[in-house]
């Protein structure tokens, strides 16, 4: 029998339970590991792909900080020494879009994802 955390939400489904609450206390991995696994793929050094014209490697390392690590906006432009959050927003914006297309992008977001 699941614990009920809070009474007055237990009708709804996945929400004031104990299962509920440990599935957001899932361990993450960080955004250093997830650009260790991108170079490992890539064989090169993100400083190398990641001002690169036309290069998805850095949209990758965004969009997977983003999704994967479940990090902020603003961090990830922080540690990606970007200017401001609206340049990662646009970038994992253009990502996803180009995921729904792309079979080799879909590829390496599985491969990364497998940290």
């Amino acid at each position: 029998m699941k614990r009920v955390l809070f009474p007055a939400l237990a009708g709804v489904v996945g929400v004031g339970t104990a299962a509920g609450v440990g599935r957001l206390q899932t361990a993450r991995p960080t955004l250093e590991k997830v650009i260790a696994r991108v170079e490992e793929m890539r064989g090169e050094r993100r400083e190398e792909f990641r001002d690169r014209y036309g290069d998805s490697g850095r949209d990758l390392v965004l969009y997977s900080g983003r999704r994967l690590c479940g990090l902020k906006l603003i961090e990830l432009a922080e540690k990606a020494s970007m200017d401001n959050y609206k340049a990662v927003t646009a970038a994992v914006a253009r990502y996803e879009k180009r995921l729904k297309m792309d079979k080799a992008q879909q590829r390496l977001v599985k491969r990364v994802c497998q940290l």
